[in-house]
């Protein structure tokens, strides 16, 4: 599937592994095209303003980009909201074809990810392995899954070893 128009809003949901210590849970950092955004001291939430410049060739207008985090630490549910605001009116722009993620090219303008960093639980043995995948909604759109990523405790880290799990979302679909 390949996009025709840039996604105005994206939500990434991420149900973390059992084996993992939810307690230990931190936002790392959120990207889209070449910015990077900050996510504070990243424990259960965040929020940031970003700006984005329209990705079309003529158009001179900035978009705001509101970014927020959260983590539900009982349930082990996460997620990232990535919303594209006019600055004028402070709500989604009605241009149809503006957004912060534009369609992705060569040069990988619509792309972005999300990191985190979290520990596995204490109680679980060397070569227990944990598995990440989320899903992605660009716009209205149906979810898409990310591909799962693995790790096994002790496989190359030493124990405490903060893990990171990347997720990587491409406004052209899967």
């Amino acid at each position: 599937i390949t996009a025709t128009a840039p996604a105005q809003e994206v939500v990434v949901v991420d149900l973390l592994d059992g084996d993992l210590d939810w307690n230990t849970f931190r936002f790392a950092e959120v990207a889209f095209g070449d910015k990077t955004a900050p996510t504070g001291d990243g424990k259960y939430q965040f929020y940031v303003r970003e700006t984005a410049k329209d990705y079309r060739p003529g158009v001179y207008k900035t978009w705001w980009v509101d970014i927020t985090g959260e983590i539900n630490p009982l349930s082990g549910r996460v997620q990232w909201t990535f919303r594209t605001l006019d600055p004028e009116t402070g709500d989604l722009p009605e241009d149809a074809l503006a957004g912060f993620l534009p369609p992705n090219d060569a040069a990988g303008r619509g792309e972005g990810h999300v990191v985190f960093s979290i520990r596995p639980r204490a109680d679980r043995p060397a070569g227990t392995l944990l598995t990440n995948a989320a899903t992605i909604v660009f716009d209205q759109e149906t979810a898409i899954a990310t591909n799962p990523v693995s790790n096994t405790i002790g496989a190359i880290a030493p124990p405490g070893y903060r893990l990171y799990l990347p997720l990587i979302m491409r406004a052209y679909g899967p």
